[in-house]
C-alpha cells in the first residue's frame, strides 16, 4: 500500500450553538439522513442531539424471527457511545434485547435513553407495526438510511401528533420532506430551493432561530391587528347604538375620538405574551 487517503466532513462550527439555543427554547431537534446509522449517531453525539450521558439503543428488526402475531420481531441493540465501550461490546457479543412496546416506550418518554433507527427497520414498522409509527416519531432522535419517501412520511407522522415541523435540507432527496413540512428551509440553491418556501444564503442552520422568531413575530402582529380592528369596530358599534337610543349620531370630528382613545388604551394595557409549551420539531438532513 502506497498511501491512505482519509476524508472528513466536519460538523459546522455554528451547529452545536444553534442546537443548544433551540434546546433552551424547548424545541426538539431530530436528525434524518441517508447516511449510515453509526455515522449519523457519531454526528448526533458531536452536535448534541444525542447526549453523551445517556445510553443509545438502535431499534432493529430480525427478518428470520417472528412474534406470536406473525410479525417481524423487533430488538433493541445498545450502541457504542465512546471508544471505551468498543471492548465491552466485543466482550458481550451482540448486546440485543427484545423490544417491549409498553416498557421501552415508557423508558424513552421518561428520557432514560435515546433510540435510533434505520430506514429498513422503519419500513418494517410502517407495514407491520402501524400503531408504532407516530409513537416512534415522538421519541426517536436519529433516523438513518432514510429514503426521500420515508423522510416525507416521518414529517407527516409528526404533523399527525400536533407537532409544528420545520425541515432543513440541501439536496434533491429532501424535496418531498421540505414540501410536506410546515416550514421548509433549503440550505442550498439546488433543486431543494424550489420545494422549500425559505432558502438560506449560508449553508448552515443558523437561519433556523431567525425563521422561528420572524414567524412568531408575524403571528403576534397578525393577532394584534385583528384584536385592534375587532375592538375598534365593536366600540364604534355600541357607541352608535347608544346614541341611536337617544336619537343622536356621532359628528365627523367625534368619530375620531374612539379611534384615538382605543389606540392609547390598547398600547398602555397591552399584556405580555404568556409562555406556552412548544410543540415544534426541527428536522435536519
Amino acid at each position: 500500500m502506497l498511501a491512505l487517503i482519509a476524508m472528513e466532513n466536519r460538523v459546522k462550527e455554528v451547529t452545536r450553538s444553534v442546537l443548544n439555543e433551540l434546546n433552551r427554547a424547548r424545541i426538539r431537534s431530530i436528525m434524518v439522513t441517508g447516511d449510515n446509522l453509526l455515522t449519523a449517531l457519531s454526528v448526533a453525539r458531536e452536535c448534541g442531539i444525542v447526549r453523551p450521558t445517556k445510553r443509545t439503543y438502535i431499534l432493529e428488526h430480525t427478518p428470520n424471527e417472528r412474534d406470536e402475531f406473525g410479525r417481524t420481531k423487533l430488538v433493541l441493540k445498545q450502541s457504542i457511545s465512546s471508544s471505551d465501550d468498543i471492548v465491552e461490546d466485543f466482550d458481550e457479543g451482540n448486546n440485543k434485547q427484545p423490544f417491549e412496546m409498553e416498557s421501552n416506550m415508557k423508558a424513552v418518554n421518561n428520557c432514560t435513553y435515546h433510540i435510533a433507527i434505520a430506514g429498513s427497520t422503519y419500513t418494517v414498522i410502517c407495514h407491520e407495526y402501524p400503531e408504532l409509527v407516530s409513537r416512534l416519531a415522538c421519541v426517536c432522535d436519529v433516523f438513518a438510511r432514510m429514503s426521500p419517501d420515508q423522510k416525507q412520511l416521518l414529517v407527516e407522522s409528526l404533523q399527525d401528533v400536533a407537532y409544528t415541523v420545520a425541515m432543513c435540507g440541501d439536496g434533491a432527496n429532501d424535496c418531498a420532506a421540505l414540501k410536506a413540512a410546515h416550514a421548509g428551509i433549503s440550505l442550498s440553491d439546488s433543486e431543494a430551493s424550489i420545494a422549500a418556501p425559505f432558502t438560506s444564503k449560508v449553508a448552515d442552520i443558523r437561519c433556523v432561530p431567525r425563521v422561528i422568531s420572524e414567524g412568531r413575530a408575524a403571528l403576534v402582529t397578525s393577532f394584534g391587528i385583528f384584536k385592534y380592528m375587532a375592538g375598534y369596530s365593536l366600540t364604534q358599534f355600541f357607541t352608535v347604538i347608544q346614541l341611536y337610543s337617544i336619537q343622536n349620531i356621532l359628528t365627523d370630528g367625534q368619530v375620531e375620538f374612539p379611534n384615538i382613545d382605543y389606540f392609547e388604551a390598547s398600547t398602555i394595557f397591552l399584556q405580555q405574551i404568556a409562555e406556552v409549551e412548544n410543540r415544534m420539531v426541527i428536522l435536519k438532513s
